[in-house]
């Protein structure tokens, strides 16, 4: 009996010396450079008109697609940078004074998804940017960033500018996510349902943590 229990707890002092050792083992988050990408309008939110009826009706708060902040959440808690780029011209303004960035970043915290200094980014274009402009825009923030040591691991739109923004950042086809009218256009992978609560079920238990936070 002596000799089953001292094995017993030999077993549990190395479990307990080892079972963490995984997660010690990676690197701290403020060290980490890898992003994940979305645009927001008709992406986050249901449509590109969302944000239009915002500027006249500052009280308007734009419908947005279910498990989008719940998605995002999971890849920050999981260590990846959280880059939202969008169209919306940083020379709107909604209602007398609200900035077009103040006012993204109110409805994005509004509604939780992730936003933390140096771990979330929100990049907006000076003045109105559409067709081959926004493709540009888009792929050079993308860019920008690259060459500051930053890999863009997944990207997520729902529009051909979206997508030829990405693919031409040079992030694979298997890891842009479309959702929308246009869910799985030019052999992106699709998001079916028009929104992510499924995605998000299958998607954040493939995906590891990179990093600890300290």
């Amino acid at each position: 009996m002596r000799a089953k229990l001292s094995s017993l707890f030999l077993i549990l002092v190395a479990c307990l010396a080892g079972c963490g050792e995984g997660a010690s083992d990676l690197p701290d988050c403020s060290t980490i450079k890898q992003v994940v990408v979305t645009d927001i309008d008709e992406t986050l939110t249901t449509l590109d008109a969302e944000f239009v009826q915002q500027i006249l009706d500052p009280s308007y708060d734009p419908a947005m697609r279910a498990g989008g902040p719940e998605l995002l959440r999971g890849y920050a808690e999981r260590g990846f940078v959280i880059h939202y780029l969008t169209a919306r011209a940083g020379t709107w303004v909604v209602g007398e004074s609200t900035s077009c960035e103040q006012a993204t970043i109110d409805w994005l915290k509004l509604h939780d998804f992730p936003w933390a200094e140096g771990r979330t980014w929100l990049t907006l274009p000076d003045d109105v940017v559409t067709g081959e402009d926004t493709i540009a825009y888009k792929t050079a923030a993308i860019e920008d960033r690259q060459a500051e040591g930053y890999t863009y691991v997944y990207a997520y739109g729902n529009a051909v500018t979206d997508i030829e923004a990405f693919v031409a950042a040079g992030i694979d086809l298997s890891r842009i996510f479309t959702v929308g009218d246009l869910a799985g256009e030019q052999g992106t992978q699709a998001i079916e349902g028009g929104n992510f609560v499924n995605h998000a079920a299958e998607q954040l238990p493939l995906v590891s943590a990179i990093c600890t936070f300290k």
